[in-house]
């Protein structure tokens, strides 16, 4: 085979920055329903308790842009903990359950390096496992 007939694959398009962009649709689009007067409650009453959709949306982010885990599951955790205590499913003792287990993170940090350097699919199950530990104790003593 001729080297000139072999054709190199396109490089692979990169996904940009999608945090920003969405936040500000997803802000526009609150604005124009609530100036329609489509909305029960006023915007900033509804941008005050789905605030911690910020954090899943740097989790998000974060996943699409980088081959890790550990700092995504901790955006998604971070934000969905203040979302569920936002809600009154989650106690706010729920955070001192949280407070004592938080070498849990240091332990899936060093998963991360440890197994996650090679393939993310070997970090999965070890998240996973934390993540678990992590939803039994606060279903254990948060949940209400």
């Amino acid at each position: 085979m001729d080297e000139n007939n072999i054709q190199a694959k396109p490089p692979r398009r990169k996904i940009g920055p999608i945090l920003w962009p969405l936040l500000l649709i997803a802000f526009g689009i609150l604005l124009l329903l609530n100036s329609l007067g489509l909305l029960q409650k006023s915007a900033w009453d509804i941008l005050w308790s789905l605030w911690p959709l910020l954090f899943i949306a740097i989790g998000l982010d974060a996943l699409f842009r980088k081959k890790e885990i550990f700092g995504p599951v901790f955006w998604f955790g971070l934000g969905g903990v203040f979302l569920l205590t936002n809600f009154g499913i989650l106690g706010w003792d729920a955070w001192n359950v949280l407070f004592r287990l938080w070498p849990l993170l240091i332990v899936t940090a060093g998963l991360e390096l440890l197994l996650g350097r090679r393939s993310i699919w070997f970090s999965l199950p070890a998240t996973a496992v934390v993540l678990g530990i992590l939803a039994v104790a606060l279903g254990l003593t948060g949940l209400r």
